[in-house]
């Protein structure tokens, strides 16, 4: 497949099948992510991969976090419809992984850089998976702000998580289970700076 192929044909997916991909496909699609550029080569980023139990409890933390930040007097029937609402999102794919960009000071490099590179690699992992027949879904979210997703992952308070990248294979009798691609035409937010 080529370059142009893959980023025009790629998009987000929303249903996902059962099947798990093996983790030498996994892990080959965060290969790809870590040829992303990375200022002075500092490669910060970090990767935690969600599956099967695992995933259920990635499931039971971003309910923990939903339901935080809600009122203390919330109608239970609401309350349920989140919770219900939370763990089909986590769980809609076999495999999620946490992207998050730690601290990272080399005396040359600002923060931003860091971020910038990750969500580069993230770009490639989208790609790449698209290329070998996976389908992928990249969101951020309450869970990637919290406080607490930071705790479970071990990391300080100002590292980010940068996404949540659902992973698997489409859902077949999907004629089309990815979400809309539309793109203004990009006539319309250039500007030329040629005089």
């Amino acid at each position: 497949m080529d370059v142009w192929s893959a980023i025009t044909e790629r998009k987000s997916t929303t249903t996902f099948s059962s099947e798990t991909p093996s983790k030498e496909l996994i892990e080959a699609v965060l290969e790809a992510f870590t040829w992303a550029p990375t200022h002075h080569l500092n490669q910060s980023w970090r990767f935690d991969v969600f599956t099967g139990v695992g995933l259920e409890r990635l499931a039971d933390l971003d309910i923990e976090v939903s339901l935080s930040e809600l009122p203390e007097q919330i109608d239970k029937t609401a309350k349920d419809k989140i919770i219900d609402a939370r763990k089909t999102t986590v769980l809609s794919a076999p495999v999620a992984i946490i992207i998050s960009v730690p601290e990272y000071s080399d005396g040359k490099s600002r923060y931003l850089e860091e971020l910038s590179a990750g969500a580069a690699g993230i770009q490639n992992l989208l790609l790449a998976a698209h290329e070998k027949g996976l389908a992928t879904r990249w969101r951020t979210g309450k869970l990637s702000r919290s406080m607490k997703a930071k705790l479970f992952l071990g990391l300080k308070e100002n590292e980010e998580i940068i996404g949540l990248v659902h992973l698997g294979y489409a859902a077949e009798n999907k004629s089309d289970s990815g979400v809309d691609r539309y793109r203004i035409p990009v006539a319309d937010k250039i500007t030329w700076h040629d005089s």
